[in-house]
């Protein structure tokens, strides 16, 4: 047993609009998970501090519901707000990530862009993916 605090993790549902640091989806038990055997190890979390939420510009959104699971509708419905770099969608998850240009218009898009053909969408911040060796030979 080690001497170290047990550590405490909370996960709460962040309303649309949100802006209070916390950026991790329903979705994200993973990373979660992570986190736990990172603490375990003696590692610190790979959590995204308040402070730094000002350096992301992707959108992740949670649950989205199977008719929008449509990369021209959601390029469409989020280029509104600012100029995408990239839209991936994941059926399988039902969710999607929306990469802007700017950290403002990605903010623009998580506060202004929750209300999609009467469907409410849930937005958090994204980190960007870390790249490994095998994702990086598959570029």
């Amino acid at each position: 047993m080690s001497d170290q605090p047990a550590a405490k993790f909370t996960f709460a549902r962040v309303p649309p609009g949100d802006d209070s640091g916390k950026i991790f989806g329903p979705d994200d038990g993973n990373v979660f998970i992570k986190a736990l055997q990172d603490v375990a190890k003696g590692k610190s979390c790979d959590g995204v501090k308040e402070s730094s939420i000002e350096t992301l510009s992707s959108i992740y959104v949670s649950e989205v519901p199977e008719q929008l699971l449509d990369k021209p509708l959601m390029t469409e419905h989020f280029s509104q707000f600012g100029t995408i770099l990239k839209v991936l969608i994941s059926v399988k998850r039902h969710s999607c990530t929306i990469h802007f240009d700017t950290h403002e218009n990605a903010k623009r898009a998580k506060e202004h862009g929750t209300l999609l053909k009467g469907f409410t969408l849930n937005l958090y911040w994204s980190r960007p993916a870390k790249v490994t060796r095998r994702d990086s030979k598959h570029s």
